[in-house]
């Protein structure tokens, strides 16, 4: 055998064996990334009363929804580096909205990184400063009287977006 090609089959392999040690090392780095997450709770201020809801006009949705994509554009620059990124990838974050208790108003929350939980905080106070935002441990959708609902949107590409605000 060509010792050529017995060197390239070794290295084949080597790679191969590697790439397969990666992927297993990334996909356990992603079910511990996800239990290190931290927990804010975001409360907004009361909602607008009838008589100022009908006062708010389509540019004013709209320089909402543009705060919120500020956040959002935010949140994606977080990242990891050197061999955490590497092994694990980029960080994941989530933004939910609950109702823990029956009675009580819409909460949001939103799950970082343990890490970057400070960021985060400063981030919503500067991007709403009158919102109350605090750390919590953990919260429960699950309750005698209540009832739980989920959703999720397929696109058709998925680079593109249902609708931009810009076009309401």
């Amino acid at each position: 055998m060509n010792p050529l090609l017995a060197v390239l089959i070794l290295l084949l392999i080597i790679g191969l064996v590697g790439w397969i040690l990666l992927r297993i090392v990334r996909r356990r780095g992603e079910f511990s990334h996800s239990l290190g997450l931290g927990l804010i709770r975001i409360q907004l201020p009361k909602a607008l009363d009838d008589s100022e809801r009908q006062k708010i006009t389509v540019n004013d949705v709209r320089e909402k929804i543009a705060v919120m994509e500020q956040v959002y554009a935010q949140l994606s620059t977080i990242k990891e580096s050197g061999l955490r990124a590497w092994l694990y990838g980029k960080p994941s974050f989530s933004f939910e909205l609950a109702v823990p208790h029956i009675g009580q108003e819409v909460l949001f929350f939103l799950a970082v990184p343990r890490r970057h939980i400070s960021s985060a905080e400063k981030l919503i106070q500067g991007v709403y400063p009158e919102a109350s935002v605090e750390r919590v441990s953990d919260y429960s959708i699950f309750h005698p009287q209540g009832s739980v609902s989920a959703a999720a949107a397929q696109p058709k590409n998925r680079f593109l977006p249902f609708k931009t605000f810009q076009t309401l």
